[in-house]
């Protein structure tokens, strides 16, 4: 079955895109709210975007 993925995915999603990408894992503490900011970014995209298939793989390596 093939299925296009045209969601952007979690913020779990985009940190290990970035692992596989940089091969640096040290994204430091929770205290710069950091992952809070990706998700806002994230829900938005899920609201407001209407991402095509590469649109989506797009946001989740850039």
């Amino acid at each position: 079955m093939n299925t296009s993925r045209t969601d952007v995915g979690t913020v779990e999603d985009l940190q290990a895109s970035a692992v596989k990408a940089v091969r640096l894992d040290d994204f430091g503490t929770d205290d710069d709210n950091y992952r809070e900011a990706l998700d806002v970014l994230l829900e938005s995209y899920r609201r407001d975007a209407d991402f095509t298939e590469l649109g989506s793989k797009m946001s989740r390596f850039f």
